[in-house]
């Protein structure tokens, strides 16, 4: 190789080296091609976190994350921070939900010292988290009698929607039938008649049938949230049971309900 082309070579190389060797050295980020941070998603909003704690260390989480990798990540992290004896993953996937605002302690507990321990517990897991204790302590006094008040509140101003002359769930539906999915878990010595009922307008057979199956689809959602089956049954009663006059719209939307019976368990 003559000495020009080997001085050229030489030249070659140093230029590849002190190359990579910028690209090595240089700051996070540059070695990739930059975009622009997206933008949030309209209305995100924190997400409120629940846990529901049994006196038999099941534990039953429920809410909303952002993604799937952040429920795996939330479930792994309850499982190391509470050691449960079961878990049930209630927990829906929104991607209008960025962070966690709040992290909701609910169920029963058998003192002040598991409580105490249950918050600590929370508090570690999620730090800067705000902790709302709700856990209740004790033996479960008229609990049949305490979860059909609460349910009646929260079906106060809402009601579980189906789509038009359908069994089936609304995402409205769906979204209220979470939140009485973790008023049904604070106390699992209960039986629950799950009751479907429809407005006048029809055939009463028809109504019927609808009402059941409105019912059924109710405890089939429930316990994909966790209840167990046992604990929940499904009766319709079509058109027989009327709150309002079915003559105005506004009495034969509130005529098209679902409602919750509560019995103390056997």
């Amino acid at each position: 190789m003559q000495r020009r082309d080997l001085a050229l070579l030489v030249g070659v190389l140093g230029l590849v080296c002190t190359g990579y060797y910028c690209f090595r050295s240089a700051p996070p980020g540059w070695q990739t091609v930059q975009r622009a941070p997206s933008a949030p998603a309209p209305g995100a909003q924190a997400a409120n976190i629940v846990l529901t704690l049994g006196a038999d260390g099941a534990i039953v989480i429920a809410g909303s994350v952002s993604d799937a990798a952040g429920k795996v990540n939330l479930v792994d992290a309850v499982r190391e921070a509470f050691k449960p004896k079961r878990l049930t993953d209630s927990l829906s996937i929104d991607p209008r939900v960025s962070g966690v605002g709040r992290l909701t302690l609910m169920g029963r507990l058998a003192d002040e010292a598991a409580k105490t321990r249950a918050a600590q517990s929370a508090q570690k897991m999620l730090a800067g988290v705000p902790v709302d204790n709700r856990i209740a302590v004790g033996a479960a006094l008229n609990a049949a009698a305490t979860q059909q008040r609460k349910l009646r509140e929260a079906l106060a101003e809402s009601s579980v929607e189906f789509e038009s002359a359908s069994a089936r769930l609304t995402g409205r539906g769906k979204a209220l039938l979470d939140e009485l999915a973790v008023i049904i878990q604070e106390d699992r010595d209960t039986h629950i008649e799950v009751q479907g009922h429809t407005d006048g307008r029809g055939a009463a057979e028809r109504n019927l049938r609808l009402s059941e199956a409105r019912a059924a689809a109710t405890v089939e959602y429930l316990v994909e949230k966790g209840i167990a089956a046992k604990r929940l049954s499904a009766r319709g009663y079509g058109q027989n049971r009327p709150i309002a006059d079915n003559d105005s719209e506004q009495g034969r939307r509130q005529n098209r309900r679902i409602e919750f019976l509560v019995e103390e368990g056997n």
